[in-house]
């Protein structure tokens, strides 16, 4: 039994999670894999991961985009 206040958070997390999704499918190119191996897909899965989970720390830490700069941070 899930009480109203744990209801309401458990639906902020969906929508955190699905706006999460949608980012790594369309900012950090989940949908870009046409391999056909299973290691090829788990190889892109991981790095597009990596890749989320570094944009999100960037935007977390305060880090300003600048175009191609926080894509290539050596640059």
């Amino acid at each position: 039994q899930v009480r109203h206040p744990g209801l309401v958070h458990l639906v902020r997390r969906h929508r955190g999670v699905a706006e999460g999704l949608a980012r790594l499918h369309d900012e950090s190119g989940l949908a870009d894999f046409e391999g056909r191996s299973f290691r090829g897909w788990h190889h892109h899965v991981t790095l597009a991961s990596v890749a989320h989970a570094y944009r999100v720390l960037q935007e977390n830490a305060g880090v300003p985009e600048t175009g191609d700069a926080w894509i290539r941070p050596y640059a």
